[in-house]
C-alpha cells in the first residue's frame, strides 16, 4: 500500500481542502524585502545652506540599468497575487459565496491598514507643519511617500476583478491572456505614436491584468507540468523580445522606468521570472523546509501590507531623527554614502519592525457583519481607488491624506454594518466539545468574537466553557489555522492547514505534531484513539498509529468529507454530494443517497441508527 506522507498539489476547484504554495509565500516575502531595500536606497538626502533636498539617488544612473532587470519584482508580485486571488475565490465560490463577498473581503483586507496609515500620515504632517517645518520640505516628503501607493490602488482593482477574470480564464484561458496582451501592446503603440505618455496609463489595467492571468495559469499547474527545456526556451524567448524592445524600439532599458506608465515589457519580464521560478521551485521548496526561514516568511506574510504601507514613513521617521540629532549627510553615491548604507538599512529595519508588529493587526479581521446590498462592494472599490488616486496626484499633504482616509472609511462602512453579531459561523470548521466540557473551534476565516475585529488570518483555537456564550483564545491562537477538528478519547485532534500536520492535544496547551498529509477532512475511530481515516486527493487513507503515517484504503472512492460517529457506521461524502456508508470502519462501502449540492461539513451522532446531517 502506498504511504501518503507528502502533500499533493493544490486541490481542484471542487475540493474543500486548503490551497497554498509555500514557495510563492517565500517569493512574495522576498519581493517585499527587495522593494523596501530599493526604496531605502533611492532616498537621496542632501543637506546644504539652502536647505534640505530629497532626490532619487538611483535615477538616471547608467550602471543601475542592468540591475533594474533583476530587482524589478513587481511582475512577480502580481503573479503571486493572481495565484492567491484565484485560489481564494475558487474556495469561496465552492462554499457558496458570491463575487461581491470575495470583493468585500479583498477590499477590507487592503483598505483597513491603508486607512490607519493615511490617517497617521495626515496627523504627522499636520504636527510637522505646526512645528514650523518648511512647506517645501513637507511637499518633497509627501511626494516621495505617495509614489509607492500606486501598488495599493492597482492591486485592489485587479483583485476586485478576480471573479470576472477567473470566469473568462476558465472559459477561454488562451484567448483571455492573448487579448489582454494585445490591448497592452496597442496602448504602447498608441502612446508612442502620438507622443502622449498619458495614454500609457491605460496599461495600469491591461498590463497588470495580463500578469495576473499568468498567476492563474500557475495556479492551474501549467508551469508545473512543463519540461525544464520548454520553460527555459520560453524564458529565453521572452528575454530576447525584451532585449529587442529595449535596444531597437523606443522603450526605456531601465525596468523601473517601464513601470510609469506600465509597458508590455513588464509582461515579458513576468514570463521570464515565472519560468525561471518554475525551474528552481524544487530547490526553493527544500529551503522552505527550514523552520527558521519558514517562520520568517510567515511573519512577513502576515504583516506584508503593513510593511509596504509603512516602509516609506519609516524612512522619513529615521531621517527626521538623524537630522534632529545633527548627524552628517554624505553626498549621495559618494564613497561615504555607500559606506553608510548598511547602517542606514539597519536603522530602517529597527524602525519598521516594531511599527509592523504594532500595526499589523489592522490588516486582519473584519469591521463587522457584511452588508449584502448589491453594488456596495463595487462602489467601495471605486471609492477606495479614488482615495489612492488622491494621494498619487497631490502627494501626501495634510489635506490629501485626510480626504483619502475619509474616502477609505466610507468604502469600509459601505461593506459592513455597525451592528455586531456574536459569532459568525465558518462554512466548514466544526465546534467540538471535549471531555472537560470545553467547546473548542478553529476561528479561521469568518469566525469572529464581538470584541475582536483584529485577529490574524491563522487564528487558531478559541474555547468556551459556558455553552458558547463567551469565547476565549486557546494556545496557538493566531499561529495555526486548523482546517478540521475532532474531540474524542479525551483529546483533541486537529489538522493544520498551515503546516499540513495532524496535531493532537489532551490539555489544549501542548500539542503533539504527528504526520504530514494533504487532506480535506478526517475522522477518528470511536473505539480506537490511534485509528484515523482521512480523505485525500488520491482517495481515503487510514492511520493506525494516531496520525503519524497513513496508507491508502484499496478500492475506496475519492471522498471530500468523512465522519465516524459510531463503531457500526462511518460516513463519507464525495465532491458530487453522493453519500457512502461503511459498517466496518471504511474497509467496504455502500452508496446511499445523493445530496442536492456539494456539502461543506458533515456530522453524525452516537444514537442508533445514527442520523447524519
Amino acid at each position: 500500500m502506498a504511504n501518503l506522507r507528502t502533500p499533493f498539489a493544490p486541490a481542484p476547484p471542487a475540493g474543500p481542502g486548503p490551497s497554498r504554495d509555500r514557495v510563492l509565500d517565500l517569493v512574495r516575502s522576498a519581493c517585499l524585502v527587495v522593494v523596501v531595500v530599493l526604496h531605502a536606497m533611492m532616498a537621496g538626502i542632501e543637506v546644504s545652506a539652502s536647505g534640505i533636498q530629497i532626490t532619487n539617488a538611483l535615477e538616471n544612473q547608467r550602471w543601475f540599468t542592468p540591475i533594474s532587470w533583476i530587482i524589478q519584482v513587481m511582475p512577480l508580485f502580481f503573479v503571486v497575487g493572481g495565484f492567491a486571488g484565484i485560489t481564494q475565490w475558487r474556495r469561496m465560490r465552492d462554499a457558496g459565496a458570491a463575487p461581491a463577498d470575495f470583493v468585500r473581503t479583498r477590499l477590507t483586507r487592503l483598505a483597513r491598514p491603508a486607512l490607519v496609515a493615511f490617517a497617521a500620515i495626515a496627523g504627522a504632517l499636520a504636527l510637522a507643519s505646526a512645528a514650523g517645518v518648511s512647506p517645501d520640505l513637507l511637499a518633497q516628503v509627501g511626494f516621495r511617500m505617495g509614489q509607492p501607493m500606486w501598488f495599493i490602488g492597482v492591486y485592489l482593482g485587479t483583485s476586485a476583478l478576480v471573479p470576472l477574470m477567473c470566469r473568462l480564464h476558465e472559459r477561454a484561458p488562451r484567448a483571455t491572456l492573448a487579448l489582454l496582451v494585445a490591448f497592452a501592446l496597442g496602448v504602447d503603440v498608441l502612446s508612442i505614436a502620438t507622443a502622449t505618455p498619458a495614454i500609457g496609463f491605460a496599461n495600469l489595467a491591461f498590463v497588470w491584468l495580463a500578469i495576473q492571468q499568468i498567476g492563474f495559469w500557475y495556479a492551474d499547474g501549467w508551469f508545473r507540468f512543463r519540461s525544464n527545456n520548454l520553460l527555459l526556451g520560453v524564458a529565453l524567448g521572452a528575454f530576447a523580445l525584451l532585449l529587442t524592445g529595449t535596444t531597437t524600439a523606443p522603450y526605456p532599458a531601465d525596468m523601473l522606468a517601464n513601470l510609469n506608465p506600465p509597458t508590455i515589457n513588464l509582461v515579458l519580464l513576468g514570463v521570464v521570472q515565472v519560468c525561471l521560478l518554475s525551474l528552481i521551485t524544487a530547490r526553493l521548496a527544500v529551503l522552505m523546509g527550514r523552520p527558521g526561514l519558514r517562520a520568517a516568511v510567515d511573519v512577513i506574510g502576515k504583516h506584508s501590507l503593513t510593511i509596504y504601507l509603512w516602509h516609506m514613513p519609516a524612512v522619513v521617521l529615521l531621517a527626521a531623527v538623524l537630522l534632529v540629532l545633527g548627524f552628517p549627510w554624505p553626498e549621495p553615491l559618494g564613497a561615504a554614502w555607500w559606506l553608510t548604507r548598511g547602517p542606514w538599512l539597519a536603522g530602517i529595519a529597527l524602525v519598521l519592525i516594531p511599527l509592523a508588529g504594532r500595526l499589523g493587526r489592522f490588516e486582519r479581521g473584519t469591521t463587522g457583519p457584511p452588508r449584502r446590498t448589491p453594488g456596495l462592494a463595487a462602489a467601495g472599490v471605486v471609492i477606495a481607488i479614488a482615495a489612492i488616486v488622491t494621494v498619487l496626484v497631490a502627494g501626501f499633504t495634510t489635506v490629501s491624506a485626510t480626504i483619502a482616509a475619509i474616502l477609505l472609511l466610507v468604502a469600509l462602512r459601505l461593506q459592513h454594518s455597525s451592528k455586531r453579531s456574536p459569532v459568525a459561523r465558518n462554512t466548514h470548521d466544526r465546534i467540538q466539545t471535549d471531555a472537560t466540557d470545553t467547546s473548542i473551534v478553529d476561528s479561521h476565516s469568518t469566525f469572529r468574537q464581538p470584541e475582536d475585529t483584529s485577529a490574524p488570518n491563522d487564528r487558531g483555537l478559541i474555547g468556551s466553557t459556558d455553552g458558547g456564550v463567551t469565547w476565549h483564545p486557546l494556545p496557538l491562537h493566531g499561529e495555526i489555522d486548523f482546517h478540521s477538528l475532532e474531540a474524542k478519547h479525551g483529546q483533541v485532534y486537529g489538522y493544520s492547514s498551515t503546516t499540513g500536520e495532524i496535531m493532537v492535544s489532551r490539555d489544549h496547551t501542548s500539542w503533539d505534531r504527528r504526520g504530514k498529509i494533504a487532506l480535506a477532512d478526517f475522522a477518528v475511530s470511536p473505539t480506537n484513539p490511534d485509528e484515523l481515516v482521512a480523505t485525500t486527493e488520491q482517495g481515503p487513507a487510514r492511520s493506525t498509529d494516531g496520525g503519524r503515517t497513513f496508507a491508502a484504503i484499496p478500492g475506496a472512492p475519492a471522498l471530500a468529507l468523512a465522519d465516524w460517529p459510531t463503531p457500526e457506521q462511518a460516513y463519507g461524502i464525495d465532491a458530487r454530494g453522493r453519500v457512502h456508508v461503511s459498517t466496518d470502519g471504511g474497509t467496504s462501502r455502500t452508496p446511499r443517497g445523493q445530496l442536492s449540492s456539494a456539502p461543506q461539513a458533515t456530522g453524525g451522532c452516537t444514537s442508533r441508527p445514527s442520523p447524519i446531517w
